[in-house]
């Protein structure tokens, strides 16, 4: 009850509904990705009441945050990552997000590799992403991995980069 408040109260203070939300990760993230991997990752949380479990990809976990709310958590009034990923779960809205990830998972048509020298890097050869997804992937540097896969995470700061140029620190 108090997460749902909670998501409610986050919605108000952004004047957006949460269909809005949804609206604006499926047109402008999802559509434009077929990485295999990310798109399962989120059918199954989605699947799973956007609750993370420990098999599940911290970093991709962020990417979702990131792909919905557009914005670091503390200006939604989120403290972890598991509140602002809970506050996605609404019935009918996953319903239909979980038609859409089976139809954007089914259009891919070639096999997707890992980046062999990158072994927790959640991006593949052959997969398209948005140049937002290359940089929040690659940079985002104020989660602590340990703690995202537990939920406690934050995800307070996304990647400053506006160019598709990153350096690696």
């Amino acid at each position: 009850m108090a997460a749902q408040a909670n998501a409610n109260q986050v919605i108000e203070n952004s004047n957006e509904t949460l269909p809005n939300v949804y609206e604006r990760a499926i047109k402008n993230k999802l559509l434009s990705c077929d990485c295999f991997d990310y798109l399962q990752f989120l059918r199954d949380l989605a699947a799973n009441d956007f609750v993370l479990t420990e098999q599940m990809n911290p970093r991709m976990a962020v990417m979702c945050h990131y792909d919905f709310w557009q914005q670091p958590g503390s200006k939604l009034g989120y403290a972890t990552l598991t509140q602002s990923l809970k506050a996605l779960n609404h019935p009918e809205l996953k319903t239909e997000l979980i038609d859409v990830l089976g139809l954007l998972i089914n259009r891919i048509r070639y096999e997707q590799f890992a980046l062999a020298n990158l072994p927790l890097n959640p991006l593949k050869v052959h997969a398209r992403y948005t140049p937002r997804a290359n940089l929040d992937w690659f940079c985002c540097h104020n989660i602590c991995l340990s703690e995202a896969s537990t939920g406690r995470g934050s995800v307070d700061q996304r990647a400053k980069h506006r160019t598709a140029v990153c350096h690696a620190q």
